[in-house]
């Protein structure tokens, strides 16, 4: 198998839905009360009880920081990826695990046309979250088999957490803990 087939369907995907996604939630605004609160201080304990082990990574180019298991490393990132705006690609020797980080300027789009636009290329399960204090946009597209958590900063950029594949159940279980902890990087 292509080890390098999970980021080209990223890489597919990015091409055609980041032109047209922006507006999903501002890093640092405030959070809608009626949207679901994801706190990472919660999860850390349940991540204690489990057999998972990590660190924190830090995305340094924009303040941010993740857990990361183990059992993935940061890999070289070729330069078509570069090129699309990938800053960070993570992945677990011998498994298909991955997760990769994306920035791109989009130029404004709404939240509603980006929701819109993330349904019409079968995104799936739409959220607004407050994840640790960040307002953030999550969603599944199911026929890629990743997950993704979206935010869209002030200057218009869209920053893209996915992960691949969270059709895997044990993945799917470290995806949990690695999408609850992207918070600020407080130094």
């Amino acid at each position: 198998m292509n080890s390098n087939k999970p980021i080209i369907k990223q890489l597919f995907i990015r091409r055609f839905l980041l032109p047209v996604i922006a507006g999903a939630a501002l890093l640092s605004s405030g959070v809608s009360a009626l949207c679901e609160e994801v706190d990472w201080e919660t999860l850390e304990k349940e991540l204690e009880d489990s057999s998972l082990k990590g660190d924190f990574v830090s995305i340094r180019e924009l303040g941010l920081k993740m857990w990361l298991p183990d059992y993935m490393e940061e890999a070289d990132l070729e330069e078509s990826l570069q090129d699309a705006g990938y800053l960070h690609y993570y992945k677990a020797e011998g498994k298909d695990d991955t997760a990769a980080v994306s920035y791109v300027d989009l130029d404004g789009v709404t939240l509603t046309e980006y929701e819109e636009m993330v349904e019409d290329a079968g995104g799936i399960n739409l959220q607004e979250i407050d994840l640790n204090g960040l307002g953030a946009l999550t969603y599944e597209l199911k026929d890629s088999d990743l997950c993704a958590v979206s935010f869209v900063t002030e200057k218009g950029y869209v920053l893209e957490f996915l992960f691949y594949p969270v059709s895997d159940d044990a993945y799917a279980d470290a995806v949990r803990f690695m999408t609850g902890s992207i918070m600020t990087d407080t130094p």
